[in-house]
């Protein structure tokens, strides 16, 4: 199964979650499945994020790391995770 799959189907596992279960229960499944689709995710490279340090230079940066957090964390060639976050990083052309 594909992870853009599995994400898909953890959503509707988390949506349909009925009041049956006792409240604490039902709240720590939606916990987990809410991390699981998270780390899902960040499994799916993304391409580096191009920004300009201080001196005009290009830099690659997480783009999940600029995303969530508007920081530009510097990505080296052939780094596969971002350091920070985790993210799988695609260099690919």
């Amino acid at each position: 199964m594909e992870n853009q799959k599995a994400i898909e189907w953890l959503k509707a596992i988390s949506a349909v979650q009925g009041n049956s279960i006792d409240k604490n229960s039902l709240t720590n499944r939606k916990e987990a499945l809410y991390m699981a689709i998270q780390a899902l995710r960040k499994a799916e490279p993304m391409k580096p994020y191009i920004f300009l340090d201080f001196y005009d230079r290009e830099k690659n940066g997480c783009p999940k790391c600029h995303e969530n957090n508007e920081r530009n964390e510097i990505l080296y060639a052939g780094q596969k995770y971002c350091s920070v976050c985790g993210q799988a990083i695609d260099w690919s052309e």
